[in-house]
């Protein structure tokens, strides 16, 4: 068994859609996926 994931931390902010967190966690699974078996990717702060 092995797990991939994608991390991200932010202060909320009433200006930023909870659509674009969900949008850079995603990011940050699929680049988890992509460096392999069994890793973490913390978004890229934007």
């Amino acid at each position: 068994m092995s797990i991939s994931v994608g991390v991200v931390a932010r202060v909320a902010a009433p200006d930023r859609p909870v659509a674009d967190f969900l949008l850079e966690a995603d990011e940050a699974l699929y680049a988890a996926k992509g460096a392999g078996r069994n890793q973490v990717q913390l978004a890229a702060n934007g």
